[in-house]
């Protein structure tokens, strides 16, 4: 027979349950939808990022009569429109491609221009804005990153 005291402990079945509960609900759950916004956000980032590299490439190695007649931006446009396809449906990739010549023959200072100069370009620069929007939480305010890509020209 059991001797039941006035100072028995008392019985906490369901108190582990409970902080469980507490725990899951107030420190996972945010830590888990964190790491999964900025593995999205990553991703994207690293999508974009490979994207403008592999156009960016392409034209450093263009011939120079495709540079000069626009040929290559159309086909570095075409390579980002494609490549970019991976990315999801709520992010945009706005590229623009420029060339870098230099100023004077001895100079290192290098002027930004669009692709049609007729001198010979010293390198190949492609930045874009990638636009983010999350589709679960910030609905209303897309966060956007500028990725820019340089390239020396190497053509002849």
């Amino acid at each position: 027979m059991k001797n039941h005291s006035f100072g028995s402990p008392v019985r906490e079945s369901g108190s582990v349950t409970v902080e469980l509960t507490v725990i899951i609900a107030f420190i996972i759950v945010p830590l888990v939808a964190v790491a999964y916004y900025l593995t999205n956000f990553f991703w994207q980032y690293t999508v974009a990022q490979k994207v403008l590299h592999d156009a960016t490439l392409y034209m450093s190695v263009a011939p120079l009569s495709e540079i000069k007649s626009q040929g290559a931006v159309q086909v570095a446009r075409y390579i980002i429109s494609k490549e970019a396809a991976e990315l999801t449906p709520n992010t945009t990739l706005d590229p623009e491609i420029y060339c870098g010549y230099k100023v004077s023959a001895n100079s290192t200072v290098i002027a930004i221009r669009t692709c049609n100069d007729s001198a010979t370009p010293a390198v190949v620069y492609i930045s874009a804005i990638l636009t983010i929007a999350d589709p679960v939480l910030f609905r209303s305010s897309p966060f956007s990153i500028i990725i820019p890509v340089t390239i020396r020209y190497v053509g002849t």
